[in-house]
Parts: structure tokens; C-alpha cells; sequence
């Protein structure tokens, strides 16, 4: 864009949104939601002006972009630290520490049953999908063969 000179100057993008003086009652209050024309010297000035804001917020979006991972590491380090207090809190109040060897080692079974039972659900679940795949391919197989061959049924 060529620059301003002494006898040709751009008018400044807030011209052409700025409401047209009275003028003694002799402009509609309504003129400028009325549209009658393009007023083309006011294109070029608000764009570039749009371009320069647009260019910050755009910016702007992109390192909101990149802080919203750190927020959500951030989210889970802090909800992490908060449970480890909660629950040495709670294993103070209920004196957790005090308890018989006996007491200790049922805590500890269970905690270990449930992490086998764990390992034999997922092993289960996994059969079961491989058992309802290795089915669901037989019957794709067998239709196959029924249109290579010619049978129906």
C-alpha cells in the first residue's frame, strides 16, 4: 500500500463506522442501518486496521492453545498432591499404622486379590472379544463361500 502523500491521505477506519452529524434534523437518525451504497474509500482502511487485530488475537489464541496442556498437567500434579495429604490425613485419624500385623496382612491380601482380579477381568474380556471376532468371521467366511459357489442359505 503506497504511503500517504500532502494531497492524498486514507480516512481513518473509525470514519466509516462513526455516526453522520445532525446536521439540524436533516439526517435520518436511521442512515446508517439504511444500506444505499458501498462506501469504498472505507473498505481498504478497515480491513487493514481489522488485519492488525485480527493478527494479535489470533496470536493470542495460539498461546491459550499451548497453556491449556500446562493447565491440565498442572490440574492433575495438584490433584495428585491433594489425595497423597487426604490420605495421610485419613490414615493419622484412623490410627492406620497402630493396627496388628493380622489386621495388616488381611489389607494386603485383599489389595492383592483385587489387582488379580483385575488382570483376570481384562484376560476375560479379552477372550470374550477374540471368541465374538473369530465367530464374526467364520459367518463372513461362510456367506463368502455361499456367493462363490452359487448357494443362498
Amino acid at each position: 500500500m503506497a504511503r500517504p502523500s500532502a494531497t492524498c491521505q486514507r480516512p481513518p477506519a473509525i470514519f466509516c463506522t462513526s455516526f453522520p452529524d445532525p446536521l439540524d434534523g436533516h439526517v435520518d437518525d436511521k442512515a446508517p442501518i439504511r444500506t444505499v451504497a458501498i462506501a469504498s474509500k472505507c473498505i481498504i482502511p478497515s480491513l487493514v486496521a481489522s488485519r492488525a487485530r485480527q493478527e494479535k488475537l489470533k496470536a493470542v489464541v495460539e498461546a491459550k492453545a499451548r497453556t491449556k496442556h500446562f493447565r491440565w498437567l498442572f490440574f492433575i500434579l495438584f490433584s495428585l498432591v491433594v489425595g497423597g495429604k487426604v490420605a495421610n490425613a485419613t490414615s493419622r485419624a484412623i490410627e492406620l499404622d497402630k493396627r496388628r500385623e493380622q489386621e495388616k496382612q488381611r489389607s494386603l491380601q485383599l489389595l492383592w486379590s483385587m489387582c488379580l482380579g483385575t488382570k483376570n477381568g481384562a484376560e476375560l474380556a479379552f477372550k470374550v472379544c477374540r471368541t465374538g471376532l473369530s465367530c464374526a468371521f467364520i459367518g463372513l467366511y461362510q456367506v463368502a463361500c455361499a456367493i462363490l459357489h452359487g448357494r443362498s442359505g
